[in-house]
Formats: structure tokens, C-alpha cells, sequence
């Protein structure tokens, strides 16, 4: 108990000294005039098979299949504006011609990291088998709904051109495109037997001038002929340009078009079925391993050389007819970070071999004329996994509580430093094209996926996505989150579960930032220039001024387990070249309140269920009463809308002592009392009492110069008293009740 009222009389005492500051909020001094696209808030895919019901017809023995629309509700309020379809990895695979997803499993097979996995290959056959319909046709329909709602929602699409890998469409022009590399890598052949670790960027740049002058060889630009001229290849290019044309047929807007996806080195080893290492990619040992980064440098960029053979293809034929431009994905490489003796992260930057090859990739992919965007996907590194979590607080002699602590620093410092530090890399080698990040998340494997540290996780991003706007507006185009919606991960925004067939949807904890940042950002805001709310480490708090210029929107991530306060009572908002001066009409507040770090309403981990851990957390949405103060729960996130009104000059006077009172013992237990300090008060007065959230506890008349209220039936707080006079407002004092 005594802790407990020490902390409180900090906190008062902390009141007292914030509620003697007098600032300044100049609605037009703002970061830059740049406004923030909605693009920053989109959705990279719904599980979509996960949302469509397949039901048989035993008469005709044939399926029929049709969506679920109960998740348009919950995606509604989200105001996304982007859309990435196909998504994930199975959108690697992905059929126009057929039913269902049209998934190849001959192709999946051979996929990196899940060579000769059948199960992998087999994961969507059940739908496949059973939908009546292309998944495309099911995707519209989803786009339509959305788009009944009023919203102006884009589509990033994706080029299935792994295709023409997997059936061997360039394989026979192997020998001419290894002649090539010989022809104009003359100098460079031991180089090319290497597998790349001496790359710098002076050589990086010789490479990739050299390989911009093999396409315009005659020998690459017929090779470049006999692929459209051939008939399979063509079959294949079609499929994927006529789902193009059917999506533009229905009215979607496709913002722009992402050909292939984390492509890389793998190219060479589909389209060569691993034979150079004695294997058959269909066919292989249970446990075969091999390091696609290791490959030498001469397969490396014979791969590259093909899938720019496909990129070419396709960015010039869907500028052509279509007008839309087309983007690559970025080569990421590998950074990582540790944790220095004191439990601090570190950023280790090797330039290894694994970046190095990125580099020249990306290089060289940006050197196209018909290639607008580097597309790079940006999953957080795993601080740790929920095995090793049960057993740390033993492995590292630390506190659950001071291990949660390290992991918010690991987890904001890699956003910090390595997430800027490659984002930094890519725009270098793009030749400084645009950024579209069409997948970005938490680490699946994480002990706290889906928990309240993932929320600010996602909340975090998006606001570090804002500052690298604030520094370069075509910096980054796209941010797409990966993903929306389904049940076969546990980092969806909404989880979905089918039983039968009866759809159930549910709203995940990493919800909340979503809603926050898209909802403000669809303002189209500005940010204010603010630092006199920026006073703790652990507490992130940034105003937006709306177009309107009437509404102030304020948005914060505290991180801290103690309360904090924003204080407005001697807040003065100005609109200077107006010359006007604003109060507060009233406020409206949006805010996630988690009980600990680790909150979450579902995970895979299973130490959660166990009693000790507290995993609750609520929504709270509503309008305050008060318009003083800005209450920021410990472990919590939210916004707060301040609608602004011309200040009015009142024939009360702005004098607070005239007609101020005085408020005492302060923290009390059971009673307070109210000095008025004017002796000519004309009674009587009403007295207000409102709660840390501004809902109001007590209100009675006042009728004397001082006067005992009891407060000993309310509950421990912090709390406000107002004073008023036939509606008026006279002052306001804060109180802390023991």
C-alpha cells in the first residue's frame, strides 16, 4: 500500500508540474506538406479459399461454391484501399485457366525451401477439387462488396512468371544465354566460377553495364522472339495477360503489376531441375540441402538474364495495352541483430555473400527502363520462439517481466536501424525508383505473435513508414501487410474458422493499429510539429491536422506500464495566417487497453494458458466528457479526435484566481474540500467529478465559499473536479483519491 501511494503522489506531483505549462499548437506548422497516401495501409491478400463454402450436390454428384460475406463488416471500418491478389506464397503458383486456385502441383513441388514437400504441393487440392469457379471470379466479388461501401479500392496484381520456369520454357535457350555471359565476361571467367564473395560495388557496376549490353545482343533479342513465337510459352504468357484483361474488364483498378515474386537464385534451379547436382527437383533425398547463395556467380546471373528475358515480356506488354507499370521483387539478403552483455540489441552488418548477390540484383533489375518499382518484403527477425520463452527466465536468470521489456527495445530497434538501414540499401541500388512493399509482418514463429507487442509492432511500422515519408515522399509507394485475413497463420488481422459450414470471423489484437492509422490517414493529414509531448522514452504521441483544418487527431503508443497524461487545459491552438484562434468542442477516442505486453485474445504458444499470465485487453470507444485531459493508459494505443470551434470571448473573465477554487487534502481517502476563492460568488455553483476517461462519477450543487464533498465510495484513480456556473465553465482541478 505504501508503494501504491507513492507511485500516486508521483504521478500528482508529475500533474502538477505539466499543468503549469502554457504551449502553442500552430495548426499550420507542420513535418512537410506532403500528405500521407492510403497506400501505406493495405492488405496483402485474404486466404480467400478459407472464405468460400463448397458444398456438394449428391443428385449431381457436383459442387457449388459460394463466398462467405460475414467478414465485409469487419473489413469495412478498416478503410483499406489496396489490395494485393494473388498473396502469399501460393500466389507463386497461381492459374487464370481452371478452377479453383488452378494450383499446379508439379510446379509447388520444386518450390524453394519445399523441394519435394508433397504436402505443401497437396495444401490447396481439396479446394481445388471442389470449387466450382476460378479464384479470381471470387476476389471480385470480394472488390464489388467493398467497393458498394463507397471505397476507391486499387489492386497490386501479381505475374505468375515462376510458370515458365517450372515447365522449362527457357531451359533450351540455356547454352546461348551461357554463350553470352562468356562473350562479354571475357575478363571475368575464374570470377564466375566463384560464387560471388569478392562483389563490391565497383564491380557490381561493371557487372550490371556488362549484362545491359547482352540485351542488346541480336542473340538475346531472338530469343526474346522465339518465346512469344512459341506456342506453349505463349499459351502460358496468355493466361496470365487475360486475367490482367478480366480484372480491367470488371472495373478494378490495378495500381500496378508485380512480376514473379522473391525470384532470386531459386530461377536457375527450377529451370534446371538440379541435375547439374545430380538430383531431379521432383525426386529428391529426404534430407537434401543446398545453398542457393553459394551457386557461382555464372548460374546466378544466367538466372537473372532469364527472368529479365520474362520481365521485359510482360512490363512492356502491360504498359502497351494495359497503361500499367510493373515492379520486380527486391533481393533482401540477410541482416540480423544480437544482444550485446546488457541484454541491448545490436545491429550486425556484414556485407556477405548473401547481400552482395542481392545488391547486384537489385542493381540490375533497376536498371530497366520498364521496371518502376524494387518490391522488397520485410518480415521482423524472431527475438525468440515460445519454446525457448517457457524455459528463459531460467536460461537467462531474468524476470518474464524484464525478458517482455527486452524484446519491445529488440523489436522497435530493428525497426529503427535495420528495417531504415536496408530499406536505405535497396533505394541505393534502385537508382533510387520507389519501394513497394508488398509483404511486411511480425515473425510467425514469435513467442508473441498476436499479442499486444505485435499490435505496437504494427503500429510502430506504419509510423516509421510516415517518417520515411516525411523525408522522401516517393520513398516507399506501397505498404501492404501481409495478410488480412484466414486461419492457417496466427498473424492475420482477422482469424477466421470454418465448422461445416458455418463461418466464424474474429478480430485479432493487431487490429487496432490498422484501425488507427488507416482511419487517420484516410484524412488525407498533416503532421503538426508537436515536441512538448514527446517527455517520455517509452510513450510515442504525434497530432495530424486534417484538410478541414477543424479537427486535431492524436495518436500515441505507450509502452509504459504507468499512465500518462497530455495536458490541454493551457493548450492554445492557432491558426496564424488566419489569425484565429481555437477551443475544443468536444473529443472523440479510440483506444486498445492491454492488461500486459504479452496481451491476446488467440496463440499458438501454450504457456498462455496458464493462470499467471495476464492476457485480457478491451476497445474503448467513445466521446469524453472532459475536454482537459488526454489519459494514456499504461499498455495501450489509441487516438483521440479533436474537433476544433472559433474560440468565443465569454463575459466571464480569463482570470482563473477571480473565480478558481482550491482543492484539498490532495491525495485524499475519503473527503476533499473546495475553497472558492471569490468572496462575492453568487451561489449556486455545480461541481463535476470525471474518471481517468472522462466519464463523469459525481455531480452535486455547491452553495457555499467551502464545502466537503465525500469521495470515499470511489474507486482509486486519478480524477478531475470541474466547476461550473449555468453551464459555464469557471476552473478545474485534478485530485488523486488513495
Amino acid at each position: 500500500m505504501i508503494s501504491k501511494k507513492i507511485s500516486i503522489l508521483f504521478i500528482y506531483v508529475f500533474l502538477m508540474f505539466v499543468s503549469k505549462a502554457n504551449d502553442t499548437l500552430e495548426i499550420n506548422s507542420v513535418v512537410t506538406n506532403a500528405i500521407y497516401p492510403n497506400k501505406f495501409t493495405g492488405i496483402s491478400s485474404m486466404t480467400m479459399y478459407e472464405h468460400i463454402d463448397t458444398i456438394y450436390n449428391p443428385n449431381t454428384h457436383t459442387f457449388t461454391s459460394k463466398i462467405f460475406d460475414t467478414i465485409y463488416n469487419l473489413i469495412k471500418p478498416l478503410n483499406l484501399k489496396v489490395f494485393r491478389f494473388p498473396g502469399g506464397t501460393i500466389g507463386n503458383y497461381y492459374h487464370f485457366y481452371g478452377k479453383g486456385h488452378g494450383i499446379d502441383t508439379s510446379e509447388t513441388t520444386c518450390a524453394t525451401g519445399r523441394i519435394g514437400e508433397a504436402a505443401f504441393a497437396n495444401q490447396h487440392l481439396g479446394f481445388d477439387q471442389k470449387a466450382d469457379r476460378n479464384i479470381i471470379e471470387f476476389f471480385k466479388e470480394e472488390i464489388d462488396t467493398l467497393k458498394k461501401y463507397g471505397d476507391n479500392i486499387g489492386v497490386c496484381y501479381r505475374i505468375n512468371s515462376h510458370t515458365h520456369f517450372y515447365k522449362g520454357d527457357l531451359k533450351k535457350h540455356t547454352d546461348s544465354i551461357q554463350y553470352l555471359i562468356s562473350k562479354y565476361f571475357t575478363t571475368d571467367t575464374a570470377f564466375l566460377s566463384t560464387n560471388g564473395n569478392t562483389l563490391d560495388s565497383t564491380k557490381i557496376n561493371t557487372m550490371v553495364s556488362k549484362l545491359l549490353t547482352i540485351q542488346s545482343d541480336p542473340i538475346y533479342i531472338r530469343i526474346k522472339k522465339k518465346l512469344i513465337s512459341d506456342s506453349a510459352f505463349y499459351y502460358r504468357f496468355k493466361e496470365n495477360t487475360d486475367a490482367v484483361s478480366y480484372l480491367k474488364n470488371n472495373r478494378i483498378n490495378i495500381l500496378g503489376a508485380e512480376i514473379g515474386n522473391e525470384t532470386y537464385a531459386e530461377y536457375v534451379v527450377f529451370d534446371d531441375d538440379l541435375n547439374y547436382l545430380g538430383y531431379d527437383c521432383t525426386n529428391v533425398p529426404p534430407n537434401f540441402h543446398y545453398d542457393l547463395w553459394q551457386l557461382p556467380v555464372r548460374y546466378y546471373i544466367e538466372g537473372m538474364l532469364k527472368n529479365n528475358l520474362l520481365v521485359s515480356l510482360y512490363a512492356d506488354t502491360l504498359k502497351s495495352r494495359f497503361n500499367i507499370y510493373s515492379a520486380v521483387p527486391a533481393n533482401n539478403g540477410f541482416n540480423y541483430l544480437t544482444l550485446d552483455n546488457q541484454y541491448n540489441p545490436v545491429h550486425i552488418k556484414p556485407y556477405d555473400l548473401t547481400v552482395k548477390k542481392s545488391d547486384l540484383w537489385n542493381k540490375y533489375f533497376a536498371s530497366q527502363n520498364n521496371v518502376s518499382a524494387l518490391i522488397p518484403h520485410i518480415y521482423s527477425q524472431e527475438f525468440m520462439s515460445c519454446s525457448t520463452y517457457m524455459n528463459a527466465d531460467s536460461t537467462y536468470n531474468l524476470p518474464f517481466s524484464e525478458i517482455n521489456k527486452i524484446a519491445t527495445r529488440f523489436y522497435k530497434y530493428y525497426i529503427d536501424t535495420l528495417l531504415v538501414y536496408n530499406l536505405k540499401r535497396f533505394n541505393f541500388y534502385a537508382n533510387n525508383k520507389p519501394l513497394w512493399i508488398t509483404e511486411w509482418n511480425f515473425s510467425e514463429g514469435s513467442f508473441a505473435n498476436n499479442t499486444f507487442l505485435h499490435a505496437f509492432y504494427d503500429y510502430y511500422f506504419i509510423r516509421k513508414m510516415v517518417d520515411i515519408h516525411d523525408f522522401s515522399t516517393n520513398y516507399v509507394q506501397i505498404l501492404l501487410y501481409h495478410h488480412l485475413s484466414g486461419g492457417s497463420h496466427t498473424w492475420p488481422i482477422i482469424r477466421t474458422r470454418i465448422t461445416g459450414h458455418q463461418f466464424n470471423t474474429q478480430k485479432q489484437i493487431t487490429y487496432s493499429p490498422f484501425y488507427i492509422w488507416s482511419n487517420t490517414i484516410n484524412k488525407h493529414v498533416k503532421r503538426l510539429k508537436t515536441p512538448f509531448w514527446n517527455t517520455n522514452p517509452n510513450t510515442i504521441i504525434d497530432a495530424f491536422i486534417d484538410s478541414s483544418k477543424q479537427n486535431i487527431i492524436i495518436q500515441y503508443a505507450n509502452m509504459d506500464t504507468n499512465t500518462h497524461f497530455i495536458d490541454l487545459k493551457n493548450l492554445i491552438i492557432k491558426n496564424n495566417l488566419l489569425s484565429k484562434e481555437f477551443s475544443i468542442d468536444k473529443i472523440d477516442y479510440y483506444q486498445l487497453d492491454a492488461a500486459s505486453i504479452l496481451s491476446t485474445n488467440y496463440t499458438t504458444c501454450s504457456f498462455f494458458t496458464e493462470p499467471n499470465y495476464a492476457t485480457s485487453y478491451q476497445i474503448l470507444e467513445d466521446t469524453l466528457a472532459s475536454t482537459d485531459t488526454l489519459f494514456l493508459p499504461g499498455i495501450s494505443m489509441g487516438k483521440f479526435t479533436l474537433h476544433l470551434k472559433n474560440k468565443v470571448n465569454t463575459a466571464i473573465p480569463k482570470s482563473s484566481k477571480k473565480n478558481g477554487f482550491s482543492l484539498y487534502p490532495n491525495p485524499s481517502q475519503n473527503t476533499l474540500i473546495v475553497q472558492l476563492q471569490n468572496q462575492n460568488m453568487v451561489f449556486p455553483l455545480t461541481y463535476t467529478i470525471y474518471d481517468s476517461l472522462g466519464k463523469l462519477i459525481l455531480s452535486d450543487a455547491i452553495t457555499e465559499l467551502q464545502s466537503t464533498i465525500d469521495i470515499s465510495s470511489i474507486a482509486q484513480g486519478w480524477y478531475q473536479l470541474q466547476l461550473t456556473k449555468n453551464g459555464q465553465h469557471l476552473d478545474t482541478k485534478s485530485f488523486i483519491k488513495m
